[in-house]
């Protein structure tokens, strides 16, 4: 009890000084632009609506906002929910009978991977993190203590990103629910634990539709959304622009898919139902051609899987006994290959989802040979296969590391140009860099003036400032670009002419040091 108690000091210890001792960020835009909306930094006033994830969610985070805006709550109740689902984890593992030298491993290993998450949080990762933990507080357990947590967990990881949440519960099904384990005593709860759970879920998210829904405003802004997520996110959707004839809409289209800065208004519902119409016959089409993007992203994780797999088909084959947990890691197998290739169909590769699979497929294999590991050499193997992932972890952390600060590092040019105008709000544009600690994104000068499209096109929250094109002649609205995508601000320019009848030119108000990034406004001749 005292050793444990040592290491979850040690542990928290290092977890608590991680972010103090050094730049955490948000790994993707969307968390800022979630962290911006829930403060009330994008708007002006806290706002539960935050798309992604659940609206209940952004309520509770909205409303700690408005009692008390001086912390950064969204960050704060992430790496809290980080922090104690790496607890749960690790609880889980020092209560097994392990080999020291394997609990040793896959400790250490378990730190380094929260660290990793630690400087670039992301919430889908950390929904999976958080079902992750969930599905340690349950498997194989029938005190109801441990099943409450579990849910609450689960409930927890599905309001943050259903995706991240249901990645591991997916990979893991075969494992909970296989009629092998029938004659445990642990299965009917299990079983009726995980009923209840999908009910809970299905209930939880259909409120949320229900009310996005109720308010027109949103129910149409979801509607395009929808579309217009799965057109960014398609390697067909390049070839969309021969579905018109219309230049006008071929430049929306280009602009929309290549540029993720797009006017909003030029496609309009029937465009972009037919699109999906022909992006959806493309699936297979995508599944060749997105492969070889899915393999360089896995790179070298892909190595460590297939070692995992090897030795727990090695274990599991050599005792008798063991078998017939062959048939649960190929179902795992099985379910990884088919989640893969779902996302290839419609997706380009996304390191964070990607990174969920990973980490719930080695999961899934070792949770299944862990306990069947008798010989020393076997333990041996297994406690050099965890290392080698460490070590893989740990190459990940100093990379990451490096292009935190060199993307801090740039955005200090950002910053100057935000303090170089007055205006309240500027549309920044792709390939202009905005890395903030995560800690202090709504009370920084770019989260106060961060104006973005992309998925927040067409929502009520930027339609207050940008309602398409011609809004930014309107409004008087600037653009933070970066000038190697001049051409899509050419592309701008003749969408103003033809479509609005607003021929204009670009007034350059500010530039970086570098001369890479501008502010500019377009104004009427």
């Amino acid at each position: 009890m005292k050793n444990n108690l040592f290491i979850f000091s040690i542990i928290n210890l290092i977890l608590v000084i991680t972010p103090i001792s050094t730049e955490c960020v948000h790994a993707s835009l969307d968390d800022d632009l979630m962290l911006l909306i829930t403060s009330g930094a994008y708007t002006g006033s806290p706002s539960p609506y935050i798309i992604y994830s659940n609206y209940l969610y952004g309520v509770i985070i909205s409303t700690l906002y408005q009692l008390y805006n001086k912390i950064e709550w969204y960050s704060v109740v992430q790496y809290i929910l980080h922090m104690a689902a790496i607890n749960i984890i690790i609880l889980r593992i020092l209560q097994n009978k392990f080999p020291l030298l394997l609990k040793t491993s896959i400790t250490i290993t378990i730190l380094l991977i929260a660290i990793h998450i630690s400087i670039s949080l992301q919430y889908t990762f950390l929904a999976s993190e958080i079902s992750l933990a969930s599905i340690a507080l349950t498997l194989y357990q029938n005190k109801r203590k441990y099943y409450t947590f579990g849910f609450i967990l689960f409930t927890i990881a599905a309001s943050i990103r259903l995706t991240g949440a249901l990645i591991p519960f997916m990979l893991f099904l075969p494992l909970l629910i296989l009629p092998i384990h029938l004659k445990e005593k642990s299965y009917q709860y299990q079983l009726k634990y995980y009923i209840i759970l999908i009910i809970c879920v299905i209930t939880l998210f259909t409120i949320d539709k229900i009310i996005y829904t109720s308010t027109p405003s949103w129910k149409t802004y979801i509607q395009y959304n929808e579309a217009r997520q799965y057109i960014n996110d398609n390697y067909s959707a390049k070839n969309c622009i021969n579905l018109f004839t219309n230049e006008n809409k071929k430049k929306e289209i280009d602009l929309l898919v290549n540029y993720r800065v797009a006017d909003g208004t030029i496609l309009n519902t029937t465009d972009l139902e037919k699109i999906i119409f022909f992006l959806k016959s493309q699936r297979l089409n995508n599944i060749k051609n997105e492969f070889w993007g899915y393999y360089y992203t896995y790179n070298y994780s892909l190595r460590i899987i297939l070692l995992t797999i090897l030795f727990t088909i090695f274990v599991l084959g050599y005792q008798k006994k063991y078998r017939y947990k062959l048939i649960i890691v190929g179902m795992s197998g099985i379910a990884f290959i088919i989640a893969n290739a779902y996302l290839m169909s419609r997706s380009r590769a996304k390191e964070p989802v990607i990174l969920c699979l990973i980490i719930s497929i080695i999961a899934a294999c070792y949770i299944c040979i862990i306990p069947n590991i008798k010989q020393k050499f076997q333990t041996m193997i297994a406690s050099l296969l965890i290392c080698f992932l460490g070590v893989w972890i740990a190459c990940n952390i100093l990379h990451t590391y490096e292009t935190i600060k060199t993307n801090i590092a740039a955005t200090k040019n950002t910053e100057q140009l935000f303090q170089s105008v007055s205006d309240r709000k500027i549309l920044v544009h792709n390939g202009t860099a905005t890395t903030i600690n995560m800690f202090h994104v709504s009370q920084s000068i770019i989260g106060q003036k961060f104006l973005r499209t992309g998925w927040l096109i067409n929502s009520p929250h930027t339609k207050i400032f940008y309602t398409g094109l011609s809004s930014s002649i309107e409004n008087n609205l600037p653009h933070l670009i970066n000038i190697q995508y001049k051409d899509k601000i050419e592309t701008m320019k003749e969408l103003l002419k033809d479509y609005y009848h607003m021929p204009c030119s670009v007034a350059i108000l500010a530039s970086s040091n570098n001369k890479e990034l501008q502010i500019i406004k377009f104004k009427t001749k």
